[in-house]
């Protein structure tokens, strides 16, 4: 069954770039896949380190998701000893347009806005290189599972809904013009 979209929208496909397993984000690829007629795919792409391989395996993609779990051990996505996605981001941003990237951090003992205001606060590249950053924690994904999400957690979902319905089509837009610019005539500038 074709799904339909809102006039003048295409399908667009959607990865998830993380260096953890795709089980730990099972739940957001279903939640994303479900959460707008326009979302065509969403995949997971696994970040390793070595960059020419997310490189290689973005290209068909208009939106990234950069997934982290805290069950790494910390949340140290950029811009902190040890951190796990600074090139990462910075790459996203560059190839697909910072509205185009959105970072989520999952299995946080509090989704808080102050636990919001740290993060930002201590790695700024965060919000420096993605539209938008969301919070999880292990109670957000239980009550999400029980179908009973309190209305803070309603609030973020429709920010990630938003998010998505948003994405823009950047790298088309980039490559038309591309495409389009009229090419130098040698002759015109010989005197």
């Amino acid at each position: 069954m074709r799904r339909k979209t809102k006039r003048g929208h295409k399908h667009f496909h959607v990865a998830i770039c993380s260096r953890d397993h795709e089980t730990n984000y099972h739940w957001l690829r279903e939640l994303l896949q479900d959460c707008t007629a326009t979302v065509r795919s969403v995949d997971p792409v696994c970040v390793t380190n070595q960059p020419s391989r997310l490189h290689q395996e973005m290209a068909p993609y208009t939106l990234a998701v950069l997934y982290h779990t805290k069950k790494r051990g910390r949340v140290n996505v950029t811009n902190v000893t040890d951190s796990l996605y600074d090139q990462e981001l910075q790459y996203l941003r560059e190839e697909l347009g910072k509205d185009n990237v959105i970072v989520v951090i999952d299995d946080l003992e509090l989704s808080t806005g102050e636990v919001y205001e740290r993060i930002t606060r201590d790695q700024p590249d965060i919000m420096k290189h993605s539209a938008k950053l969301f919070l999880f924690s292990e109670d957000d994904k239980k009550c999400l599972q029980d179908g009973k999400p309190p209305p803070e957690l309603q609030t973020r979902l429709k920010g990630l809904k938003t998010a998505c319905e948003n994405a823009k089509y950047l790298k088309r837009i980039k490559k038309n013009k591309e495409n389009s610019k009229p090419k130098k005539n040698k002759r015109s500038h010989e005197k």
